[in-house]
This record gives structure tokens, sequence and C-alpha cells, in this order.
């Protein structure tokens, strides 16, 4: 028994012996003051392998690894205060720990700074926001009651853009090299508002269409904005206010390919803008019909698992479903008291091309269905 209990003592130790991992671990400080910098990202970095951490309050990290190699210790402050410190380490033994000390300078920044104002006007423009973009950082200030705006960025190269309520955005790029103040004036021109009004036709015959909704929508840095929104008349027609350069139109009726259109506003004259849209070919049934006809006639959709959705069916008594050659697949009949909204053939469907019959009080409708 005491053999063993030290076999398996031993095992034991020779197991912990081969997972051990020696740790490298530091301060990192500020490079003149020696204050101890928190948050700083921590990254130990081979060919095949990736270590992290994050200084905490004190400044400290401690990273493990278990493999020898050169790698390479980096200081990262993600808030850009600091530049990027990076030191050459050799690992020769897996199984010493190391402690290594970081020093990092602080990013050497410039001012860049300049008045927002009125371009026709010349007046200052206040509350304006300057944003200069550097790859995936942004830096921003918002002008004063004069205009005036100022933002300190590290050396580089930026694009400064200058945005405000009313007005049209304006860009323009900056080279930041050394620590010369830089001044950027911008104007801005006011936006110009225009009304729009057109027509929303079917593309393949002319038809008017009636009740489809038309939003007029704007951007808002990367955010998409409603600014307006009506549905068509009964002869198509429509008008919407407020557009002006960088908004678009977008029509979305069921049945049909959404369609926008940009708008380029250069005058407060009202523009016309038609809508001609064309029919959904994929998954969609296709009535002989208008679908947004002024008396709502049913729509209907054919999905591949035999269900057919029916929406503003209620005159609909009894549905068919034939394959091109004439064959009948499937078929379906309720009375008025019971006309469900999905209806089922039951059946799968193959991809393909089909006939769906639709009889309602009086007439038969005639629809063309494409599965894909």
């Amino acid at each position: 028994m005491k053999r063993i209990l030290m076999g398996c003592v031993i095992l034991l130790f020779a197991a912990s012996s081969l997972v051990r991992a020696a740790v490298i671990s530091g301060v990192v400080k500020d490079f003149i003051s020696g204050e101890p910098l928190p948050n700083i990202y921590i990254a130990l970095r081979s060919t095949a392998t990736l270590v992290r951490d994050t200084t905490d309050e004190t400044g400290a990290y401690s990273i493990s690894y278990d493999s020898v190699g050169e790698y390479t210790l980096r200081a990262i402050d993600l808030k850009g205060a600091y530049s990027q410190t990076s030191v050459s380490v050799k690992i020769e033994d897996a199984a010493v720990n190391q402690t290594i000390d970081i020093l990092m300078k602080k990013t050497p920044k410039a001012s860049v700074s300049g008045t927002i104002t009125d371009s026709a006007a010349s007046t200052p423009i206040a509350g304006a926001v300057v944003s200069l973009i550097a790859g995936i950082s942004m830096l921003s200030d918002t002008t004063d009651s004069a205009g005036v705006f100022k933002v300190d960025v590290p050396y580089g190269s930026y694009r400064i853009t200058a945005a405000a309520r009313g007005y049209n955005s304006k860009s323009d790029s900056v080279i930041v090299a050394d620590s010369t103040p830089k001044t950027i004036n911008i104007q801005l021109s006011r936006l110009v508002y225009s009304s729009i009004k057109g027509k929303v036709t079917d593309s393949a015959n002319g038809e008017a269409l009636f009740n489809v909704k038309i939003v007029l929508y704007g951007m808002a840095g990367m955010m998409r904005t409603r600014i307006d929104s009506t549905v068509s008349a009964e002869d198509g027609s429509y008008s919407l206010d407020s557009a002006f350069t960088g908004t678009y139109v977008r029509a979305s009726p069921a049945g049909y390919t959404r369609k926008a259109v940009d708008i380029i506003v250069t005058s407060e004259n009202t523009q016309k803008i038609d809508l001609a849209l064309s029919k959904n070919a994929i998954g969609i049934v296709y009535d002989e019909r208008p679908l947004n006809r002024k008396d709502f006639a049913p729509s209907v959709s054919v999905m591949k698992n035999g269900n057919i959705r029916l929406i503003n069916g209620g005159n609909v008594r009894a549905i068919f479903l034939y394959n091109v050659n004439g064959r009948l697949i499937g078929k379906n009949a309720f009375d008025e008291n019971s006309i469900p909204s999905v209806i089922s053939i039951g059946k799968p469907l193959s991809g393909g091309r089909y006939v769906l019959i639709l009889k309602e009080k009086g007439s038969i409708l005639k629809h063309s269905v494409f599965i894909p």
C-alpha cells in the first residue's frame, strides 16, 4: 500500500511539473513621473502565441507562459494618452519567472482649432460637432457660442468633419506632424428644403398602386432616421415634405421589390419623383390584377411546405393549385365563417412554377407562382 501511495505522489508531482507555467510580471509607469498606469492593455506575443492582461489600479500586470522562444511584450493605452511601448523578450527557460517593468511616454499631441461659420452670413454656428477621425479612432468637440472648437490629437493624418443641424456637413483632411497648432476654419451652407411628389405604378403595366407606404429617410451619423411618411392615393400619387440633399425616398409594397431613390435638392421648388415598382419574382404569388388596388384584392404567398398564406381573402371560398402541365396538386375549400389565414394543401412542394386558382364569389382569380 505504501508503495502504491508513493507512486501516486510521484505521478502527481511529475504531472504538476509538466503543466507548470512561468510568469512575466511587472508594473507599468509614466516615463517622467513614475506614477503607475492602470487600465493599460498588455500583450505577450510570438509567431504562435498571444497572452493578454490589463494593468490593475497599481499599474501591475501578470502574464503566464509555458514555452521558450522570442516574444514581444507590448503595452497599449487604448485611450491614446500614451504611446505604445514594445519590449523584446527572450525566454530560454519556461520555468523561470521574470520581472519586467515598462515605462510609457505620453503621446505627443498638437491642437487643432478653428471657427465654424455660416457660409452666407459669415456668422458663427454654435453647437456644431467637429470630429477628427483616423482609422477607428475619433476625437471631437462642440463649438461654443462663438463657433470655436479645439481638439488635442496625437500626431497623424485625420479626416475632419463639421456638422450642424440645418446645415450640410463638410469634410477636409489635416496632417498633424509636429507640435505646431493647426487652425482650420470651416464654412457650412444651409440645407435647402423641398417638397417631393410623384406617382407609384407597376413597372410592367403602368397601373397605379394604391395604399403603398412611402417613407422619407435621412442619416444622422451612421443611424437612419425617418423624416416623413405617407401612402399613395387611389391614382398612385403621393407627396412628402422636408426633403433635402442626402435624404432618400423608399417604397416597400407587398409583392414588389423595394425601391429607394436618393434626393438632391438645389432649390425650394417641388421635385417630381415617380416610383415604378417591379414585382418580386422569387417566392411570391402574383395576381393578374394589382395587389394594391382600391378594393383590397386578396394577396397570397405559397411556401415549400405546402402552406398558402392568404391576406384580404374574405371573399375566397376555394383554392386549387396546379403544376404547369395542368395537373391538380392540391385543393381546399371553406365557407365564409371559417376562412383561415394559412391554408394547407396537404403536401410539400418542390421548386418550380405552379398555377394557383382562387375562387371568389362570382369570380375566379388566376395567379402564377414560382417556388425557388
